[in-house]
């Protein structure tokens, strides 16, 4: 019953994707050949509003169809019985539907279906450009359901009905690795309305760039859950597969980093291009490039080209379909885009010594280090596929490249404060870099002073910390000047009217930046082989172990490692990693255990049995990981607060109006 429903649910879906996205190509075609059309125009609209929003509610429906086989244990589909098993519990169970191909992908065309269902309450652009916007999203959302239905369904019947399954992957079995796909899926697929928007844009031959700025907070929502997905990844990575990094420049983690990249580039320029005409073309040129970076991100993971435990290892054809459809809409996008904006008018002239081309030249940064990513991560693939070699290219590689493209960066955005929007006189420009200056150096300087490592990279980090602190410090003092020069009647009268998002997000990156090189530089790490009884110190912390049990768990049976730290010292804390054997799986998967404070991380990794009561251990001792991720997380925050400062900018401006 399950698979009957699920396949005509499907392609019931199938057909009304196609009906609605030729339906709105026929009305469009159709009213371009009439001169008065505005009220017709709204009323397809709507009509076309409500088909996408039923193709959102069918969707939701598949998707509980799916989650309820995956509760019920209903292994007469092929592939709940892959992914789940009777011992799995239940949350897990849930998690597993997207813990294959079939399932994550529609996961992604659910999603997808609920973003453009957002964008038809979105009635502030102009009727015909909102027509085509829809127009686009239809195409977008039939040409993934086709796909979904055509090659990857998740409801087919398995050829032998099991009593029981074979489970979810063992690594998959992580409460950060359920959330992880869902929030980067919600970040991938958030930057669809943006991307419709500017081929709408194209089509509409819209030059005025004042329509862009409707895409900037889905830019900022989808670049808020791309942080999260992809630092979810990573704190899930650095507890879970016990190799004690938090990132290893894997091909899929790449994946997910390229989109990032240009995504924050285009975060920023758009908001320029909407009052600067010369800014229009590149902004939308980054829109295309995030949403092509998307289904190419997509290509690498489900096409079996990729070895990694991130991947899914699926039939090369479905790779070579999203690939070629990958291409099309690249092909597309970008020929759209060159013969639009070659025809162009030229705007008013960016100074050099101003904001505006200030983001410009950080916005080509985050390009370059984007097209860096890019070729670490295809060039081994491609030399592979034409059977020259079968090199790889590793973290040195990246780190060696990255590094100096980061300090740049990091130079370009301390300068934000000292550059005003349209021009800077240079008298001006000369006084706050002086003061900005002299503030990063003492900063910087008394920050290393203070570390127990001294070290050219630690040098280096904390001068790059403190220019970053001293640049949101003078912004600050900067934008409470100017607002108290203006009159009582213009000044802010909430905090919606300050660029807190912006503080933040820049202060998280501040933090960012300092546990990504401190915890790299300062990290010890011990591979240490221990007996019962026997106690070892890193970076005087004591630790003894005491003994090995084992004890079954929920769904797997455990081998538990009996560490206390510091067992002189009153209320000793004791920590337990662990090697866990699930069952129905033969691959142990080690389980670390971390105590944590503000400072440093304690990490203890469970190696294999040496000898009859020998074991080998990976121990760490990691200051300022902490860092890391709270960098990630008040940037996000930022992001989310810049969000809601313009949501509440809007409806304060309605309420006055109204």
């Amino acid at each position: 019953m399950t698979v009957w429903l699920g396949q005509s649910m499907l392609w019931l879906l199938v057909a009304l994707g196609a009906m609605t996205a030729l339906w709105a190509t026929f009305r469009l075609v159709h009213s371009q050949h009439r001169s008065s059309h505005y009220e017709r125009v709204e009323r397809d609209a709507r009509y076309l509003s409500g088909l996408l929003r039923l193709m959102f509610v069918g969707l939701s429906l598949l998707m509980a169809l799916l989650i309820w086989a995956f509760l019920s244990d209903d292994f007469r589909l092929a592939y709940v019985a892959r992914h789940s098993a009777l011992t799995l519990p239940f949350y897990y169970k849930i998690a597993a539907v997207w813990g294959g191909h079939e399932g994550s992908l529609l996961l992604w065309v659910w999603l997808l279906s609920a973003w453009i269902g957002v964008t038809t309450f979105h009635a502030s652009l102009p009727g015909m450009l909102h027509f085509r916007l829809l127009t686009i999203q239809a195409w977008l959302l039939f040409a993934f359901v086709l796909f979904l239905a055509a090659t990857s369904t998740p409801f087919t019947a398995a050829e032998t009905v099991l009593p029981d399954g074979l489970g979810l992957n063992p690594l998959l079995q992580d409460w950060a690795l359920a959330l992880h796909p869902p929030m980067l899926y919600m970040g991938y697929v958030g930057v669809v309305p943006a991307f419709a928007l500017v081929m709408a844009m194209l089509w509409h031959r819209d030059e005025t760039g004042t329509n862009l700025r409707w895409s900037q907070p889905y830019l900022q929502v989808a670049w808020v859950f791309l942080t999260l997905g992809i630092a979810l990844g990573s704190f899930w990575a650095y507890y879970e597969l016990g190799w004690g990094g938090w990132w290893f420049w894997d091909p899929v983690e790449n994946a997910s980093l390229l989109p990032w990249l240009v995504l924050t580039a285009a975060l920023h320029t758009t908001p320029i291009a909407s009052r600067q005409p010369r800014m229009l073309g590149f902004a939308m040129f980054l829109v295309i490039v995030v949403f092509v970076l998307t289904l190419l991100g997509a290509f690498l993971v489900r096409s079996g080209i990729l070895s990694s435990v991130h991947a899914f290892a699926v039939d090369p054809t479905r790779g070579r379909m999203l690939l070629l459809f990958t291409l099309w809409v690249a092909a597309l996008a970008f020929l759209m885009l060159g013969l639009r904006r070659s025809r162009a008018q030229s705007g008013i002239g960016i100074a050099f010594l101003s904001r505006e081309t200030l983001v410009f030249f950080a916005s080509l940064l985050f390009l370059v280090m984007m097209l860096t990513v890019l070729l670490g991560t295809l060039y081994p693939i491609v030399i592979r596929s034409m059977g020259i070699s079968d090199l790889s290219v590793g973290a040195p590689y990246f780190n060696q490249v990255m590094a100096p493209l980061t300090w740049g960066l990091v130079a370009l955005m301390g300068l934000t404060s000292v550059l005003s929007w349209q021009n800077t006189q240079p008298r001006r420009l000369l006084r706050r870099l002086t003061w900005q200056v002299s503030g990063a150096l003492i900063g910087g300087i008394l920050f290393w002073w203070a570390l127990p490592v001294h070290s050219p990279d630690t040098l280096a980090v904390s001068l790059m910390a403190s220019w970053l602190v001293a640049s949101v410090v003078v912004w600050g003092l900067r934008y409470r000047a100017a607002t108290a020069s203006r009159s009582l009647s213009d000044r802010p009268k909430t905090l919606s009217g300050y660029p807190i998002g912006a503080w933040v997000a820049h202060a998280g990156f501040v933090l960012l930046l300092l546990g990504m090189v401190l915890s790299t530089v300062m990290e010890q790490a011990l591979e240490i082989r221990l007996q019962p009884g026997e106690s070892m110190t890193i970076h005087d912390q004591t630790l003894l172990f005491e003994k090995i049990t084992e004890q079954p768990g929920a769904n797997y049976l455990t081998q538990q490692a009996h560490f206390r730290l510091n067992p002189g010292e009153p209320g000793a804390r004791r920590l337990r990693p662990e090697k866990r054997t699930y069952i129905g799986q033969k691959m142990p998967v080690a389980e670390v255990a971390i105590h944590s404070t503000l400072a440093r991380d304690l990490y203890i990794a469970m190696g294999e049995k040496q000898g009859k009561q020998a074991w080998s251990f990976r121990i760490q001792y990691t200051p300022w990981i902490r860092a890391l991720w709270t960098g990630v997380l008040l940037m996000a925050l930022g992001g989310a607060i810049a969000w809601g400062q313009r949501h509440w900018r809007k409806a304060q401006a309605g309420r006055e109006l109204g």
